[in-house]
């Protein structure tokens, strides 16, 4: 995300502002900080939010995800 994000010349509180645009309402520079070192999870409501924010369809911002290194186990699943 942080390649997309300078792609578009775009700082952190930057994209925050345009997270709480798209909807994303109590989006931070910390909120960014934290999606960009893989510490917080996000929903498709908040992926559509980040397209959005980033200028680009969903099916794209989805699509630059590294699945290979994706936690893709539910919730359900960590702790057992």
């Amino acid at each position: 995300m942080s390649r997309l994000r300078n792609q578009l010349g775009l700082s952190q509180p930057d994209l925050a502002v345009e997270l709480q645009l798209a909807g994303w309402h109590n989006a931070s520079r910390d909120t960014v900080a934290k999606l960009e070192g893989g510490l917080l999870r996000v929903d498709l409501i908040q992926a559509r939010y980040l397209a959005a924010a980033l200028n680009i369809p969903l099916k794209q911002f989805l699509s630059e995800i590294d699945w290979s290194s994706a936690d893709l186990r539910s919730d359900d699943n960590h702790n057992q």
